[in-house]
């Protein structure tokens, strides 16, 4: 983690020993219910319009990943809160140079049966990889089944990994 910490000008934290400076660092939260269904939003507008994820939100300056992650863990009617897990930790770097890096969390949940307007819940035969970002068919089966993986993914032109 050094070279992390020096690279993104972080400080130790309480929780992972790392602190966001700048708005280039992401988190998503694969929320997943008591029968392994995923919950999806498929995005209407900006760079992943037409694909579906898992909820992504920035890491605000000063915030850590897992505060971020427990920020937007939210709670629906008819839903408990489970235990929130950090999966992994990727870089992507886009066709242009743009350098972003992602902390993916299963946040663990009760009943499927409330979902956000927006959203649905997918069973995990169900995920269509097609239909969600390049890197998706990569690594979400395997964090789903609780490795933890940390890596790199270079897009070429049009989003291929």
């Amino acid at each position: 983690m050094k070279g992390f910490d020096k690279k993104y000008k972080a400080k130790p934290t309480e929780d992972s020993g790392i602190v966001v400076r700048g708005k280039q660092v992401l988190v998503q939260l694969l929320c997943v219910d008591e029968h392994g269904a995923v919950l999806l939003q498929r995005h209407k507008k900006g760079p992943l319009k037409g694909l579906s994820t898992g909820l992504i939100v920035p890491v605000e300056d000063g915030e850590t990943p897992e505060a971020a992650a427990r920020r937007e863990f939210f709670c629906g009617p008819g839903w408990t809160r489970g235990p929130l897990e950090r999966g992994a930790v990727f870089t992507f770097i886009d066709a242009d140079g743009t350098v972003t890096v992602e902390h993916e969390f299963v946040a663990r949940t009760g009943a499927s049966a409330a979902q956000p307007a927006g959203w649905r819940w997918v069973g995990r035969d169900d995920l269509d990889f097609a239909a969600m970002p390049a890197d998706d068919a990569h690594w979400y089966g395997r964090v789903l089944d609780g490795e933890k993986l940390v890596g790199q993914f270079v897009f070429g032109p049009g989003k291929n990994v």
